[in-house]
């Protein structure tokens, strides 16, 4: 890869989720493997400082791919004004951190309210308030944007969003483990969102808790065809959601092994 990390066709393209403190444990597999960056480093705020940042990533600064935005107590369309504005202040501060350190993808959290009717007024309210605010950033940034699922029971919510949307760079990111702890199971989610899907958070759960387990070592059935078929689409990045190195390649182990054995089954994705 080189200037902004982008994502070429061939092959299942993986990636690692870190932050400037721990990227220097994972150089050793990042020599060795052609591995996509998806940096933490505002995902729990905005106090970083771009120019520590550029520093600890400029060994790996052609694999950077993703910023995960801030994600705890924010909502980019609540109906209070000082919640929206609060949140919007943070996202933005992000947005420009990612601007600085010339990464081109976004990944957020909608944060809408899980459980509303999705034919209520309500409802359509919240995602025309979201997806008007995103169109604005889309278009002043030129970032690629990808919601992610979280507490969703159902796909209802990002594919409201995505029947909604007009702007081709306002995408999904499908979290494995969070559709595995929803109301569905993770093959309806694919179905449903397949369209718009481009980066997948790749992380195993018992089924209670979202553990960041690595892959293989839960309750999802990792050898779904629906699942691999997916993750072989030509741009999607799947990225391992792990604690640690050795999760990581427990993870990327796993699937590659996988994917040895696997036969695309021609499914609508």
């Amino acid at each position: 890869m080189a200037g902004k990390a982008q994502v070429e066709g061939g092959g299942i393209m993986y990636g690692i989720q870190t932050v400037a403190s721990q990227v220097s444990s994972y150089l050793p597999v990042l020599e060795d493997r052609s591995l996509a960056i998806e940096i933490m480093d505002f995902g729990k705020g905005v106090n970083c400082s771009i120019s520590e940042l550029k520093v600890a990533y400029a060994p790996v600064k052609d694999r950077l791919y993703a910023m995960h935005a801030p994600f705890l107590d924010q909502c980019l369309c609540s109906l209070d004004a000082a919640i929206r504005e609060y949140s919007r202040k943070n996202f933005e501060a992000a947005l420009n951190g990612a601007i600085e350190l010339s990464i081109s993808n976004i990944v957020l959290h909608h944060n809408i309210f899980p459980t509303l009717l999705p034919q209520s007024s309500l409802f359509i309210e919240l995602l025309d308030c979201l997806l008007d605010y995103l169109y604005m950033i889309q278009q002043r940034t030129r970032l690629t944007i990808f919601i992610e699922n979280v507490l969703d029971p159902t796909p209802d919510i990002l594919q409201g969003l995505m029947l909604r949307n007009e702007n081709q760079q306002i995408k999904v990111c499908l979290d494995v483990a969070h559709s595995a702890l929803s109301k569905v199971g993770v093959c309806q989610w694919v179905e449903r969102l397949a369209p718009w899907i481009g980066h997948v958070h790749l992380a195993d759960t018992q089924g209670v808790f979202d553990e960041h387990l690595p892959c293989g070592f839960g309750c999802i059935d990792w050898s779904s065809s629906v699942l691999m078929d997916l993750l072989a689409k030509d741009r999607v990045v799947g990225v391992f959601e792990t604690a640690n190195v050795e999760d990581t390649l427990r993870s990327l182990n796993h699937l590659e092994k996988i994917d040895r054995n696997h036969e695309p089954k021609n499914i609508r994705i």
